[in-house]
């Protein structure tokens, strides 16, 4: 989402903590309605949905966007691995963590270095060199 949209890191991290939470009360309440409900699953969920989301947007205003995108890819990558280690054998669990780190390194740092400004010594092509 954080690529695909022009909204601020704050707006972002607010947006999407506070979606959470709105997705895990009303799935709370879908369970609720057909009669199978782990109330302590669902406070759980919406407490920390809540924190989260007011955490999070405090943070955002503190922190850099760079920094901040790439705690949240990380982040995001701890969750994946924790959900998959109780549905995959250690071996591919170790393996797409690894490869989520690779990928969110290379991200961030690809980024840095395409916002590294040029050295003002490297000579300028002139329309006579250029062939015009």
């Amino acid at each position: 989402m954080m690529s695909l949209t022009k909204l601020a890191t704050a707006e972002i991290v607010g947006t999407g903590l506070g979606f959470g939470l709105a997705l895990s009360g009303l799935g709370g309440m879908i369970h609720a309605g057909l009669g199978d409900i782990n109330t302590t699953v669902l406070w759980k969920l919406l407490v920390g949905g809540a924190v989260g989301a007011l955490a999070g947007s405090a943070l955002a205003g503190r922190v850099p966007a760079k920094q901040l995108r790439f705690m949240l890819c990380l982040t995001l990558v701890y969750i994946g691995g924790q959900l998959s280690w109780k549905t995959f054998s250690p071996a591919a669990v170790v393996t797409v963590l690894a490869v989520g780190v690779v990928v969110a390194a290379a991200v961030y740092f690809r980024s840095a270095a395409s916002k590294a400004p040029l050295p003002e010594s490297l000579p300028r092509a002139s329309s006579r060199a250029a062939g015009e």
